[in-house]
């Protein structure tokens, strides 16, 4: 077996290769049971991506983090948890809910972990933080965001767009 370390594949070389796997596998079934039970994704379209995401050309491109992500931003605006994509402005606020603007380098919030606990990713979370705090970082600075530096949270598509 090989243990895919950043771009480079190398055998297993210590326990902590081998719980790194097991998280990481663990987060996959988190977000697998949170498409197929929460949002009933097990075998049909999930009707809030019935018209691609801003920036995304393909189904494929649709990250299973983007639509949790997602999912995660609209609970801690107050809605149901739907990975319905965010407006601009649901966007910037979320991600003021979301991140902890405290230090130099983005860092998820309580309200992050809440949000996610609630939509049953409480596995995942490590996982997605991450994931938002990269993005975040890569899009710091630019107001309004840019749905495609800010890869982690799905954006609506421009008025006027098709749906797929």
């Amino acid at each position: 077996p090989r243990f895919a370390d950043r771009e480079v594949q190398r055998p297993f070389q210590a326990v902590a290769d081998l719980e790194r796997c097991d998280d990481l596998l663990a987060t996959i079934e988190c977000l697998g049971a949170f498409l197929e039970t929460r949002l009933g994704a097990e075998s049909t379209d999930l009707p809030e991506l019935a018209s691609l995401p801003a920036c995304r050309r393909t189904p494929e491109e649709v990250e299973w983090s983007a639509v949790a992500l997602t999912a995660i931003a609209r609970r801690a605006l107050g809605g149901e948890g739907t990975p319905l994509p965010l407006t601009v402005g649901e966007v910037e606020q979320a991600l003021a809910l979301l991140l902890d603007g405290r230090h130099a380098a983005p860092r998820y919030s309580a309200a992050f972990t809440a949000a996610a606990a609630q939509l049953g990713l409480s596995t995942a979370t490590a996982f997605l933080a991450a994931r938002l705090e990269d993005s975040a970082q890569a899009a710091r600075g630019q107001t309004p965001p840019d749905p495609a530096r800010l890869r982690a949270l799905l954006f609506a598509a421009p008025e006027g767009s098709t749906p797929r």
